[in-house]
């Protein structure tokens, strides 16, 4: 008695069947067309608004005068603090931080610390714009509002 044995085109058919279908079915099964949305919406930090510049007098009206500087609060935000901002047209530093709608700019607060800069750069009779923003507790920040021109004159500083 002789065995027979599978004919290789038979195996080798049913082999390729399988490897052809098999993917075909299994997605199938697994895929799933489903259409998906989502909406995603971002805070807004308000801006301040109303920024004001007052040039104020020292000793009688002549001497050391200095910026005052005022803005009103932004409406349904909750500010940790606001951010005085000075820029040359060129570069942009934080002057002062406070939790206050008002601050006063003096010449000792423009040649102390980072703020440096600004006098050599600005000189007398320089200008800079003062832009006030408002800092969230989340740590996100407003636009700024303003600018306000300041100027250093040769006995304090003054709105422009």
């Amino acid at each position: 008695m002789t065995r027979r044995r599978p004919r290789p085109l038979a195996l080798v058919t049913a082999v390729v069947l399988v490897l052809i279908t098999a993917p075909g079915i299994a997605w199938g099964l697994w895929s799933h067309q489903t259409q998906l949305t989502t909406a995603a919406t971002a805070g807004v930090v308000q801006s301040p608004t109303n920024l004001e510049c007052d040039t104020e007098r020292g000793l009688l009206g002549l001497l050391a005068p200095y910026v005052h500087l005022s803005w009103q609060a932004p409406i349904d935000t909750d500010a940790a603090h606001y951010r005085v901002l000075i820029s040359d047209g060129t570069n942009t530093d934080v002057l002062a931080t406070t939790a206050e709608t008002s601050t006063d700019i003096t010449v000792g607060l423009l040649s102390d610390g980072v703020i440096g800069w600004l006098g050599s750069v600005l000189g007398i009779g320089g200008q800079a714009d003062i832009t006030i923003e408002t800092a969230h507790p989340s740590g996100w920040s407003s636009a700024p509002v303003g600018p306000q021109t300041i100027r250093l004159s040769l006995t304090g500083v003054e709105c422009a």
